[in-house]
């Protein structure tokens, strides 16, 4: 194929360009899309979704989008569509060439990448389907499941080949949104063989393919090189599995989002029938392992109010998916569904003691005895060895208990409101400050494996952390080994923590930064000593400032959180505000004066008050 056809079948289409590649006056064309804007939500559309949108918000379609719109309405395809929308339709199921679980090399993964690949034997050419593995910590973009799929294939044999990847279904939810119904609107993603790697010969290739045979179950393909020698260019979109059922003569697999397990890709032979298998896409597991590890604990009994909302909480998940297992398909016209969770279940045992501690616990004093359990579970949860159950547990009940105070306006342990923060701008001033102040923690190694000492780290390899402190308020601090200079990763208050009275003579001050940094309220005491009090953060995003942007504007929310009046939710990004301005022009560090940044504040809540 040409380039400039390949360019034609690529490229995104404007409405007009739609028109004429599908046979269409553009008038008939804008009438059906003024039609689809106007119908409900939950009509289905004449036209096929967009794939992309100009600047202006327009519509745009790729080629192989728009062919296989006008092949399902039996309208004349243009020359330069992909040979899999003109090709007839097949009289009997195409062979199998390949069924289970392919593997091979990609220089960018540690381990041999995985999808599920079907390949079929059809008169035009080779036809892949391939879905990654999703039990893998490092999941296939679709560009390099089709290079993985076009590797079941001999060299030759792949040049005439079409791959298609499509969307991982959603798991339908009770609340609504996507269901596995989506299958029939499914997008695919479709891939040729870049030709520079391998010379096209297709005959030869079909020759090659009839000696492949038929597939065995679990077949691996792999390679001895670092990398795959398989490149591939991306072919456009299609939508729905019908442009493949076709050529094929198959119904095609489908996979719901964490289904695609190696156990089950060796299993999938396209038999158009839908395993059961051990669940791996909802969340039942996780509360079903919860609620293992509070028998195991007896919960029930330590911290009944925390077992009670585990029960409810757990009982709500079990219903919900429950009837979520009813909305879902096994099938379409074209499409099956490869595997699905098993239903979910609860031992008996504990499914009466859920039901028993939701009762027992009626009508007792709900805030002072969250109080109390939260001050016992959320001890035992930070010193709970990292990623176990324990640690999993306790850290959902003990933002459970969280909850009942929040709801009953009750003060929360300054510990639970806690978020990592981290900064890269270490040798100015006021970093080297806050750092003089922390002592050393007693035990880093074990402290590092523990829940809180994971949840600091915020997965970085406890060989890369270099020290671990603590400073005056009981927050750790750590550094990290980085490739762009080391790191501090603190425990940071956030706009639900406490915040220490701040003086006249308190100063907001943060070092000269070239991207974000730590911002702190420099309190001095009476005694000469000079308190590093870090500025709570509405989210985890660095503060900045020097310019115009985003991040400067969090700060500026950070600092009217500390105002009652103001509530920093109201950001005046204009030279009406003097901390704006401040905090917006160009300066190499940060000092303002803390009864300047009130005097600022209460002059900017007049002036909302006054336009209001």
């Amino acid at each position: 194929m040409s380039p400039d056809a390949e360019t034609l079948r690529t490229a995104p289409h404007t409405a007009a360009q739609f028109a004429r590649r599908a046979g269409l006056k553009e008038g008939s064309l804008r009438k059906l899309l003024a039609d689809d804007k106007k119908r409900p939500a939950s009509a289905q559309p004449v036209l096929p979704p967009p794939d992309l949108a100009d600047a202006d918000g327009n519509p745009l379609w790729y080629g192989s989008t728009i062919d296989a719109w006008t092949l399902a309405r039996g309208r004349e395809l243009p020359e330069d569509s992909l040979w899999l929308f003109r090709a007839p339709a097949a009289a009997e199921a195409a062979p199998l060439l390949f069924a289970g679980l392919a593997q091979a090399p990609l220089a960018r993964h540690r381990l041999p990448a995985g999808a599920h690949v079907l390949a079929f034997d059809t008169p035009s050419g080779p036809v892949l389907w391939a879905s990654p593995l999703t039990d893998t910590t490092g999941r296939l973009s679709a560009h390099d499941t089709a290079r993985v799929a076009l590797s079941v294939l001999p060299a030759a044999a792949r040049a005439d080949a079409v791959v298609g990847v499509p969307t991982l279904l959603s798991w339908p939810s009770r609340y609504g949104g996507s269901s596995a119904f989506e299958g029939d609107h499914n997008n695919i993603d479709l891939y040729t063989l870049r030709p520079e790697p391998v010379p096209e010969t297709p005959r030869a290739a079909r020759r090659l393919l009839g000696r492949l045979g038929r597939p065995t179950a679990g077949t691996v393909a792999s390679a001895d090189a670092d990398d795959v020698a398989v490149e591939v260019a991306h072919a456009g979109l299609t939508m729905g599995t019908d442009a493949f059922a076709r050529v094929v003569g198959r119904r095609l697999p489908l996979w719901l989002d964490g289904s695609v397990t190696r156990r089950a890709a060796r299993a999938v032979l396209g038999y158009e029938r839908t395993l059961v298998e051990p669940d791996t896409t909802t969340e039942w597991p996780a509360w079903q392992q919860r609620l293992t590890a509070a028998n195991q604990e007896r919960l029930a009994g330590r911290a009944p109010l925390g077992y009670a909302l585990l029960a409810a909480e757990a009982t709500e998940v079990l219903t919900g998916i429950r009837g979520e297992h009813g909305l879902l398909s096994n099938q379409g016209e074209s499409w099956y569904l490869a595997a699905r969770p098993a239903p979910p279940d609860l031992p008996l045992n504990i499914e009466h003691q859920v039901r028993g501690a939701m009762i027992a616990t009626t009508g007792r004093d709900t805030v002072e005895q969250a109080q109390q359990e939260l001050e016992h579970l959320a001890a035992r949860r930070d010193a709970a060895e990292a990623g176990s159950a324990l640690a999993d547990l306790l850290a959902e009940v003990c933002a459970l208990l969280v909850g009942v105070l929040r709801e009953h306006g009750a003060p929360v342990p300054a510990r639970e409101t806690w978020d990592t923060y981290l900064w890269s701008d270490l040798d100015g001033p006021v970093t080297r400050a806050f750092r003089q102040n922390l002592t050393v923690h007693p035990d880093t190694e074990q402290a590092l494996r523990t829940h809180r000492g994971a949840l600091l780290r915020r997965g970085a390899d406890i060989a890369d952390i270099t020290g671990l402190w603590i400073d005056p308020a009981g927050r750790w601090v750590a550094e990290q080994r980085a490739s762009g200079g080391p790191l501090l990763l603190a425990e940071w208050p956030t706009e639900h923590s406490p915040m220490p009275e701040l003086t006249d003579a308190t100063v907001i001050a943060a070092d000269e930064t070239q991207g974000g940094t730590a911002v702190f309220a420099l309190i001095p005491g009476p005694d000469g000593t000079l308190t590093c009090e870090p500025l709570p953060s509405p989210h985890a995003g660095a503060f900045s400032y020097g310019y115009a942007g985003g991040s400067p504007g969090h700060l500026y929310r950070a600092l009217g959180r500390l105002v009652p009046e103001h509530n920093g939710h109201h950001l005046l990004r204009s030279d009406a505000s003097e901390l704006w301005r401040e905090l917006s022009s160009p300066r190499t560090d940060l000092r303002l004066n803390w009864t300047d940044v009130k005097s600022w504040l209460t002059a900017d809540v007049a002036r909302r008050q006054e336009a209001n």
